[in-house]
């Protein structure tokens, strides 16, 4: 259990939620195109999940078909440079 806590760590992983849809069809595509989600949780129309960072760009069209709206709820302040080099975004600079 520790290795894999530790390996989504050096990896980098985003906890995102979904609204509105079906969430459901984002996660069996998501599943069938082998993604790797965890912590998935349905509350109502809302569901929160976690996947990689490097994931996470490449789920939008998943998202798309199932009509949800993902947004970024947490980035492990360890991960963040990692995120922005998997997004393509300009490097992590701290705020002043």
């Amino acid at each position: 259990m520790f290795f894999i806590r530790f390996l989504r760590w050096l990896l980098g992983w985003v906890r995102l939620e979904t609204e509105g849809g079906f969430p459901e069809k984002l996660l069996n595509g998501a599943a069938k195109a082998g993604f790797s989600l965890w912590n998935s949780c349905r509350q109502g129309v809302r569901m929160t999940t976690c996947c990689y960072a490097r994931q996470y760009k490449k789920l939008r069209p998943l998202a798309k078909k199932a009509c949800v709206r993902m947004r970024v709820l947490e980035r492990p302040f360890a991960n963040r440079i990692m995120i922005s080099v998997s997004f393509g975004d300009r490097p992590y600079s701290p705020a002043t």
